[in-house]
């Protein structure tokens, strides 16, 4: 017995150190920047992934730390992501916010789809130091819109479907099919990138 229990909190113990690594360790990456004013950086992106709670970003120019506005970037090249900068509606949906959003482009056509990652910081007693969750913002834009519209928000809720259905059935609500796997939760928030390339099909 004693064996078994011993195993099972070393076990818990390599599950959650793994998280922390995967979910505290930011990294530096190249990027390629276009800026609005045609400006184009080739430079080093730190840390990364972006935190979307900022308004700017910071890159490495030699030895010293260059901090760049959000609003400047008209398009960045990470690896194999495109982000864009992006009008969004507000989560209620009747105004655009002032300021944009620099969204990683995850799907093309049609209904464009967008995402932006944050970190949820939460502190845990069995490591050492905080752990951070990462989450997703998915927004929809079409070509007809002048905003994205806010699809899901990956947040810490027991009924995290609701948000979801509400919101993506209203929007694609010009699909009867989609409409109605929506509602009987043959899509649910986890199948957000399906229901946009079933919508593009």
């Amino acid at each position: 017995m004693k064996k078994y229990i011993l195993a099972s909190l070393l076990f818990i113990g390599c599950i959650i150190f793994s998280f922390a690594q995967v979910h505290t360790n930011s990294k530096a990456l190249s990027a390629k920047i276009i800026m609005t004013s045609g400006e184009v950086l080739e430079t080093t992106l730190i840390p990364f992934p972006i935190k979307f709670d900022l308004n700017y970003i910071k890159v490495k120019e030699g030895d010293r730390i260059r901090k760049i506005k959000k609003k400047n970037i008209e398009k960045m090249f990470v690896e194999n992501d495109v982000y864009v900068n992006k009008n969004v509606y507000s989560p209620s949906g009747k105004r655009i916010l002032k300021n944009k959003k620099l969204l990683r482009v995850v799907v093309l056509g049609k209904v464009n789809l967008y995402c932006d990652t944050y970190t949820v910081q939460e502190p845990d007693p069995f490591a050492n130091g905080p752990i951070f969750f990462k989450r997703n913002v998915y927004y929809c834009q079409k070509d007809s819109e002048d905003a994205a519209t806010m699809i899901h928000y990956d947040f810490d809720n027991f009924n995290k479907n609701d948000g979801f259905k509400t919101a993506a059935a209203n929007y694609f609500s010009d699909n009867e099919s989609i409409t109605e796997k929506i509602k009987n939760e043959t899509f649910t928030y986890k199948d957000v990138v399906a229901v946009v390339e079933e919508y593009n099909k």
